[in-house]
């Protein structure tokens, strides 16, 4: 087993009416954010263009980093270290060019996602996650 720890990146990326993008995973049905891992030498927001990009088919420009978690020993005994990311786009039509890696893309609300849904939205919502950049997550439900 490699001990380096894998990086990956999670796109919050927002629409005009402030709902975001979600992907459901064809693996195991759960329902996620755009994002995967980051390929040697590619900067975090290239990595995260790139996998909004293959997963929605859409291009989001002005991403920053909002705040990171790590998963030091997960299910299958990898160590990941995972760097969120906010946009804003003004594009609304949605594609699936993958159909193999996920069988649905939509826009939620993020403090309402379709479940079941991954393990990092437990992150996202505990105090493992740890905002940076001035980042305030939002109320977790809906007022």
């Amino acid at each position: 087993m490699d001990e380096t720890p894998t990086v990956i990146v999670v796109a919050l990326v927002r629409g005009p009416d402030g709902r975001v993008i979600a992907v459901q995973r064809a693996s195991d049905g759960k329902w996620t954010l755009p994002g995967g891992p980051v390929e040697q030498g590619e900067l975090l927001v290239v990595a995260a263009q790139r996998e909004i990009l293959e997963e929605t088919g859409l291009t989001v420009d002005g991403l920053r980093i909002i705040g990171f978690h790590e998963v030091p020993r997960a299910a299958d005994g990898s160590h990941y270290v995972v760097f969120w990311l906010e946009g804003n786009t003004t594009q609304t039509e949605l594609q699936n060019p993958e159909p193999a890696e996920q069988t649905d893309v939509r826009w939620a609300e993020l403090q309402s996602l379709p479940k079941p849904h991954a393990g990092q939205f437990d992150a996202f919502w505990s105090n493992t996650f740890t905002p940076i950049n001035g980042y305030v997550r939002p109320s977790r439900f809906l007022h």
